[in-house]
């Protein structure tokens, strides 16, 4: 769909397909999570080049 898109997503390191915000006890941090700092502009039948979206480590 055309539009502009805001980006956030996660390292799912536990497997189970959603965001995991991690516990005090027992111990287990959250998943790494990335707001991407641009806004994605999607134009109707261009292509989508030049996007990657790189997880910190």
């Amino acid at each position: 769909m055309p539009g502009e898109y805001l980006i956030d997503f996660f390292r799912d390191e536990d497997g189970d397909g959603r965001f995991s915000p991690g516990r005090p006890f027992p111990w287990q941090p959250a998943e790494r999570y990335t707001l991407y700092p641009d806004t994605i502009r999607v134009r109707s039948r261009w292509p989508n080049e030049g996007n990657d979206l790189l997880l910190p480590e």
